[in-house]
């Protein structure tokens, strides 16, 4: 059964803490997988998906400026901060249909344990749906955002 954290929080900036915080603990707990580690950021637009995979991508290491992959569809980013895993992968599924995610090397980027795959939209295409993935979702607040997690 999967674990539930709900947490409230008050704009960008606490956003990126706790996003940060996550990500440490989340490689921390999940160093020994067979496959890669796929964490499903769901939202309406403007949630906040981004900002977290801001937050959680600079925690491990990547100093590029992270924006949506909405136009391109996939980034990839060198982790260098962290020993388990040495690749990221920020998609955004918005534009995707099922089947999609096959023409961006999906199973060999799935298949590899080193990988962690940030995945806006997930619901958008049946190959996103992986068992074992942690969800996140980001919901507008009238003042701030609630973000839930299972894990």
């Amino acid at each position: 059964m999967k674990k539930i954290k709900r947490v409230i929080l008050n704009g960008e900036e606490e956003t990126i803490k706790f996003a940060s915080d996550f990500a440490r603990k989340i490689t921390e707990k999940n160093k020994k997988r067979k496959t890669a580690l796929v964490i499903s950021l769901i939202g309406e637009l403007g949630a906040g998906k981004t900002t977290f995979a801001r937050g959680f991508l600079h925690e491990l290491g990547v100093k590029k400026k992270i924006t949506s992959p909405t136009f391109v569809l996939i980034k990839r980013y060198k982790l260098s901060r962290n020993k388990n895993f040495k690749e990221a992968f920020h998609i955004d599924a918005y534009r995707l249909k099922d089947g999609d995610l096959n023409t961006l090397e999906w199973q060999e980027i799935i298949k590899n344990p080193e990988n962690i795959i940030l995945i806006e939209w997930p619901e958008r295409v049946r190959e996103a749906k992986i068992k074992g993935a942690v969800e996140i979702k980001i919901k507008h607040l009238k003042e701030g955002r609630e973000i839930e997690i299972n894990d």
